[in-house]
């Protein structure tokens, strides 16, 4: 036992000291038996008691044990919240298995599974089933994203024990010809999914046919539109249903089905391998990669660099977020708003770079309502979704919460309700809900506009120069509140986003920063 601590047990539990160290003592035994924390003895060991202990006033103690405590309480905190969302080695290693096995390939799998040049560092998960890490690929940094299902993300260690998630690389099934992927692909983008899953927890007390539900989950682990919406009305708390997206039926499809091909021929042959098209295949079924895919020739969008099963790799955002600091959710009662929110405006770059950064978001709304494969829909918006680089151009680091129109109309189109709250895809996408069908309308009745300048004005009206501030207030303000379905609105919502977007780069359009 180190000396410090045979010197700590004496003297807190056998000495007889004066009254002020009594107090200690007692305090200090009480605590040890309400928190079984052994940070008291680190907290001594680290200072050693020296003899003039009794001297020092009860109450600097006191506050000392309840840093160690808060310190203590924030590392438990971090390690608890990192246990959960960080999974990327159960991630590796499945698809190394894979990689290894023949099933799958990939342009990176070599760099991951053999060469060990593909290295994840930093956690960045906001959800357990969908990994994010930053990463080191060639001495170069980049992001790597892991589709990861429930079912294989458990607590504990990865081992053989492992299996990829069900159907994930059960298609194309050998023999499948060129042609025949093509046209799986093409239905597969142009076709709305839902894909569901179902727990026991009421299935006692249910009026559902559970024997043909887990049937159709156990074949092909989908549902169609209507059989999701069945199994969600009448067993709310069993039956999970979210939509995977589609860009439904487009004159484009073609080109994004050319794109998918040449992303799958990894030896650039000429020819996709079964491996490759399973590679591709599995890529299909992860919500952002269909949407990155399709915009890979936008500014706003992060360079796909590679992948490897259902794990890709793309460019690191330097600035993931508009916001430099994000308070957890379990400090935010400890870290008051207002400071929060001063500190992310001290830290923020110089208005010019903001006001390019904020034109730079109105271009992908604009390119957003009429592009080449429909309309998207900003659905989980917010300063977290909306980044930028070095040269202070806007960029999208996560793509995972736009949808397209086809996916939102689909998700909403036959949709039961009793009130707007019922119609709503994702947090920021919601329609009207018909009174008396009770059912949901299929537009959404917010536009994307209206959202980017909910998110800018915070990010643009102070340090503005006064000359412009009252303008530059009053057009954000009158863009936050567009409301009302596109198809009526379209001319409005141009002249407005048209407007702001003069007044902005009026500013910086012959300086520098443009």
């Amino acid at each position: 036992m180190p000396r410090n601590l045979r010197r700590l047990m004496h003297l807190v539990l056998l000495c007889p000291l004066s009254k002020g160290l009594q107090d200690v003592r007692v305090f200090f035994v009480l605590s040890l038996h309400a928190c079984a924390s052994p940070s008291l003895f680190v907290f001594f060991i680290l200072f050693p008691v020296q003899s003039r202990l009794p001297a020092l006033k009860v109450k600097y103690l006191v506050v000392a044990w309840l840093g160690v405590l808060v310190a203590s309480w924030v590392i438990y905190m971090q390690y608890s919240s990192y246990s959960e969302l960080c999974r990327g080695h159960v991630c590796t290693v499945l698809i190394c298995e894979h990689y290894q096995r023949g099933i799958i390939s990939g342009s990176v799998c070599k760099s991951l599974c053999e060469e060990k040049t593909l290295t994840l560092q930093r956690c960045l998960s906001t959800s357990p089933t969908h990994q994010v890490y930053s990463a080191v690929w060639k001495e170069k940094a980049v992001v790597v994203k892991c589709a990861l299902d429930e079912a294989v993300g458990g607590d504990g260690p990865p081992g053989p024990g492992l299996t990829r998630p069900v159907g994930l690389y059960d298609k194309p099934a050998r023999g499948t010809s060129m042609d025949e992927f093509r046209e799986m692909l093409h239905l597969f983008l142009k076709k709305a999914r839902v894909k569901s899953q179902f727990t026991s927890s009421s299935a006692s007390s249910s009026s559902v046919d559970m024997s043909s539900i887990l049937n159709v989950l156990e074949k092909q682990n989908s549902w169609t539109l209507e059989q999701a919406h069945s199994c969600k009305a009448k067993c709310p708390k069993s039956c999970v249903v979210y939509l995977m997206d589609s860009l439904g039926e487009q004159s484009s499809l073609g080109s994004l089905v050319s794109r998918v091909v040449s992303l799958a021929d990894v030896n650039l042959d000429g020819r996709v391998s079964l491996a490759e098209a399973k590679a591709a295949w599995a890529l299909l079924h992860v919500d952002e990669f269909v949407l990155l895919l399709a915009l890979q020739d936008k500014e706003h969008a992060p360079l796909l660099l590679g992948h490897c099963g259902h794990l890709y790799v793309t460019e690191r955002v330097a600035h993931a977020a508009l916001f430099t600091l994000e308070v957890p959710a379990w400090a935010r009662p400890m870290v008051p708003e207002a400071a929060a929110r001063a500190l992310n405006r001290w830290l923020a770059p110089a208005w010019p770079h903001r006001v390019r950064i904020a034109i730079g978001l109105l271009e992908f709304v604009e390119e957003a309502f009429h592009g080449a494969y429909g309309s998207l829909y900003m659905c989980d918006g917010g300063a977290r979704a909306v980044g930028y680089s070095t040269s202070y151009d806007c960029k999208l680091a996560d793509l995972g919460g736009v949808a397209s129109e086809a996916a939102v109309r689909a998700f909403l189109r036959g949709r039961a309700c009793r009130g707007s709250d019922d119609c709503t895809f994702g947090r920021d996408c919601s329609a009207t809900c018909d009174r008396l069908a009770r059912r949901c309308n299929t537009e959404v009745v917010r536009p994307n506009l209206a959202k980017a300048c909910a998110l800018l004005a915070d990010f643009l009206l102070f340090g503005a120069p006064s000359d412009l501030r009252d303008d530059l207030e009053r057009q954000l303000r009158t863009c936050a509140t567009l409301s009302g379905l596109a198809s009526q609105m379209e001319v409005h919502h141009s002249l407005v986003l048209s407007n702001l977007k003069t007044l902005l780069w009026k500013e910086i359009s012959d300086t520098k920063y443009s």
